[in-house]
C-alpha cells in the first residue's frame, strides 16, 4: 500500500467537518477508500468470482457496499494474507479502529479517537 500526499487545496470528494465537498477533489480518506483499495478489489474476486457478481454489479454499489464486501470476503471469511492486507491491517490497529460487526469504530479514549469514522450499521 502507498499514498499520495496533496494539500487541502486539492479537494475532497468525502464529507467532512469543513462542509466543502468537491466531487472532483483528489483527497481521500476513511475506511472504506483504505478497504477498497485497487488490489483488494482484485482480491475479492479471487474468493467471489464475476459469475457470482459481475464487475458492472460491483461498480454500481456505493463505496461503502463495496467496503462491506471486500471486509467480509477478503478479511473475515479468509484469511487476509496479502500485502494489501497487510497494509489495511497496519493502518487500522495505527490508527486504533476496531470492527463492529462490519463497520468500524475508533477505541473509546483512544488519542485518534477524534478520527472521523462512521458508526451506525446501515
Amino acid at each position: 500500500m502507498h499514498t499520495h500526499l496533496y494539500p487541502p487545496k486539492f479537494g475532497t470528494p468525502v464529507p467532512n467537518r469543513s462542509g466543502k465537498v468537491d466531487t472532483n477533489g483528489l483527497l481521500l480518506w476513511g475506511v472504506d477508500e483504505l478497504v477498497t483499495y485497487h488490489y483488494l478489489i482484485c482480491e475479492v474476486y479471487r474468493v467471489v468470482p464475476a459469475t457470482k457478481l459481475p464487475y458492472e454489479q460491483f461498480w454500481k454499489m456505493s463505496k461503502r457496499q463495496q467496503a462491506d464486501h471486500i471486509w467480509k470476503h477478503v478479511f473475515v471469511e479468509n484469511t487476509p494474507i496479502s500485502e494489501a492486507c497487510r497494509g489495511v491491517l497496519t493502518t487500522i490497529k495505527a490508527l486504533a479502529w476496531i470492527p463492529m460487526k462490519s463497520r468500524w469504530t475508533p477505541i473509546a479514549n483512544s488519542s485518534t479517537s477524534r478520527i472521523p469514522v462512521r458508526t451506525s450499521t446501515r
